[in-house]
């Protein structure tokens, strides 16, 4: 059994209620005048016993680990109750002392950083809990009263800035204090705080000046999570958050928020590439999770012994999944919607793999197991918004930079290059690590040929084939369905209007989508009314965009014909889904639209099933003496496709059909979304289940390091 620490002793006699300074021990067994690092040997003679205390104790190296386990039973009431307001002094007491040390000792370096770090395990220890009214509780933990929470918590904002301006050598543990206060604090009425001071300028000083990429990722972070506080979505259900009565000001007040434009305005290319790189390696790690869970890794490199029996031992489980990591897709998810220079940074990196890489080889681990748990299920939402955030609007009225980067011909583009002396950067969408851990994998790509891809937006097709095939086993994710097809039909539209033919292996995303009409057409009586009522249209949306605009992206008529051979091959299911799109009375608007998309679908279906009855009566009359009384027999795939290949598709989808032209309107008209498809009030808003996994997530990956 390991001694006890000097430095546990001192939290468990804190803790116990005891006061040390008027003991005849100090915090190493009776530490001096004389000896190095006291107080009185650092020129503190004069402080009191207590101050005393705390400085010496500020000497000892944190240990964070016994600082979580000595609070960890500690429940909110035991904090809160009487027998323990002595100990809830102390804590006070120690929480200050820190506090005035990280914003006043600037020249004693080492006591400082014990001072960040004290202050860290603290807020680690203290804020995630659950309390009743969480701000007058943290108030009263931290602060002792009411009456000292402005002094309190101002200072606290003060010396976080002022630190991460000028203290390179504490600048982590300084971002790290920032994340968590933000984190728990950032929904309640304590985040008006860290919103009257302004902290971007030194979040983005960290970023500019800083050279370890956890310290920038971190940073990014944190003014992410700036940016958003105060603006959760679902608030009244955020089970989890701790939120009080008065945060409802704070998060209905959008107006609020000083950091949403100063982000949109942030032009610096060098910082934002600054930020993608380190996110780009963060979410190449992350990736290393997947690889290694026992259950997902293949079962020869385990029994092969290729994995170390530790390495074994500490891999991730496919429940755990996706790791704490995870949590920096916030950055990427609320930059990709407020900033072209960060989007455009993450398809031209500076250095190392660029992000739209690591981005879409993550999308597709975690969205291919997206129904392992409601935490999966959140992230992936959040990186089908990501995506979507991505292609922009398709209106017309967005900066098309981004967009146009993403329908490049990347082949193209490095041929010319090579042309120009230039070595070649290699084909971006071919570095992409696809996950192929479930049965049935997406197909290997071509490397040549009419289909080999050109360009990085078929990734988004390949996310969302991705979705839709491996999450209907069981109930779906309604929203982040509707997510995924909004991301299909904006990459057909997108392409359309940049007349662009698409080179791609559509059958594989076909089959995706008609295999989610038959989930929904078996199983719609398990599902909420509500779900349904998404669902349906979404999906007869996006198969009514893909069939107007689909002589305008796909190569070839034959890929046209494909496409309604699916749509042929999957009617009967198509028509139980049409059956459940709602009413005018039940649906609040759209209702009209919807039943256009399905009128435009029905036509198609009914033209084919009539040239089949056509072909029945036709082989039944030629075959009379063979065939007698079977005219219900079944067409071959190759009877069907001669029929749709004989159909009159240029008709049937011209633009001046009432169906097609209403189609064409919705999806050029304008928009209800703003910038990059945010919300109409500015930067979007988190979802209170990301950010109640988020602040998990971050509590485990700081104790981690």
């Amino acid at each position: 059994m390991r001694p006890k620490t000097k430095f546990r002793a001192c939290y468990e006699r804190l803790l116990a209620g005891e006061r040390p300074w008027d003991a005849a021990g100090m915090p190493n067994g009776g530490m001096g005048a004389g000896q190095p690092g006291s107080a009185k040997a650092l020129g503190k003679a004069n402080a009191a016993p207590r101050s005393e205390f705390y400085m010496d104790l500020l000497c000892l190296p944190v240990e964070r680990g016994v600082v979580l386990e000595l609070f960890e039973p500690l429940t909110p009431a035991d904090l809160l109750s009487e027998r323990m307001s002595q100990a809830r002094e102390n804590i006070t007491g120690l929480w200050r002392e820190s506090l005035r040390t990280l914003a006043e000792d600037v020249d004693d370096a080492l006591r400082r950083k014990h001072a960040a770090e004290t202050l860290l395990a603290l807020a680690c220890a203290l804020l995630p809990k659950p309390y009743a009214n969480y701000t007058l509780d943290v108030i009263t933990v931290l602060a002792g009263r009411m009456s000292e929470a402005d002094e309190m918590f101002f200072a606290l904002v003060n010396a976080l800035h002022d630190a991460m301006l000028s203290a390179p050598q504490i600048q982590r543990e300084t971002v790290q204090l920032a994340l968590v206060c933000i984190a728990y604090m950032g929904n309640t009425s304590l985040a008006t705080y860290f919103l009257h001071r302004d902290m971007f300028e030194s979040a983005m000083h960290v970023v500019h000046t800083n050279t370890s990429v956890d310290v920038i990722s971190e940073a990014a972070l944190f003014l992410s999570m700036l940016s958003t506080a105060g603006q959760a979505h679902g608030v009244a259900d955020a089970a989890g958050l701790a939120l009080d009565p008065i945060s409802s000001a704070v998060v209905s007040n959008a107006g609020f928020q000083p950091y949403q434009r100063k982000l949109r305005d942030y032009a610096d290319s060098v910082d934002m590439a600054r930020i993608a790189h380190a996110l780009s390696v963060q979410f190449a790690r992350t990736l290393q999770a997947y690889h290694t869970a026992p259950e997902l890794a293949s079962a020869s490199s385990w029994s092969l012994g290729l994995l170390s029996g530790e390495k074994a031992h500490d891999a991730p489980s496919l429940a755990s999944l996706p790791p704490p990591r995870a949590l920096f897709l916030l950055c990427v998810w609320l930059l990709v919607h407020t900033s072209d220079t960060f989007a455009l940074s993450m398809l031209a990196p500076t250095s190392g793999e660029p992000l739209v890489v690591t981005f879409f080889s993550l999308a597709s681990y975690v969205l291919t197991h997206a129904s392992s748990s409601a935490r999966a299920a959140t992230y992936a939402q959040t990186v089908l918004q990501i995506i979507v955030a991505f292609l922009g609007s398709t209106d017309g009225t967005e900066n098309s930079a981004v967009r146009e980067r993403l329908l490049c011909d990347e082949v193209q583009r490095n041929e010319d290059a090579v042309e120009r002396g230039k070595a070649d950067p290699g084909v971006l969408v071919d570095r992409v690590d696809l996950c192929r851990q479930k049965a049935n994998p997406l197909p290997v790509p071509p490397q040549d040929g009419t289909k080999r891809r050109r360009r990085i937006i078929v990734l988004v097709l390949d996310s969302a084939a991705i979705f839709f095939k491996y999450n209907r086993s069981k109930h779906p994710d309604a929203p982040a369905f509707v997510t995924a097809f909004t991301a299909v039909h904006r990459t057909a539209v997108a392409c359309a209007q940049q007349n662009i033919l698409l080179e791609y292996d559509w059958l594989e995303l076909w089959r995706a989508m008609l295999g989610v009409a038959t989930f929904l057409a078996q199983r719609h009586d398990e599902l909420p009314a509500g779900d349904v009522h998404l669902l349906a249209p979404s999906l007869l949306e996006t198969l009514a965009i893909l069939l107007v605009y689909s002589d305008k992206f796909l190569q070839t008529p034959a890929e046209t014909h494909l496409l309604v051979y699916e749509l042929a091959r999957n009617a009967e299911a198509l028509q139980r889904v049409a059956a459940l799109l709602p009413t005018k009375k039940s649906a609040r608007g759209g209702a009209q639209l919807a039943q256009m998309h399905w009128t435009l679908l029905h036509d198609l279906l009914a033209a084919i099933e009539g040239q089949i009855a056509t072909w029945r009566t036709q082989s039944t009359a030629a075959s009379y003496f063979f065939l007698r009384g079977s005219t219900s027999r079944a067409p071959s795939e190759q009877t069907i496709m001669r029929i749709i290949q004989q159909l009159d598709l240029a008709t049937l989808l011209s633009p001046d059909a009432p169906a097609c032209a209403a189609i064409l309107r919705s999806t050029q008209g304008t928009p209800r979304e703003g910038r990059r498809g945010a919300l109409v009030s500015g930067t979007p808003s988190p979802s209170a289940a990301l950010l109640r996994y988020m602040q998990r997530d971050l509590l485990a990956l700081l104790c981690s390091t």
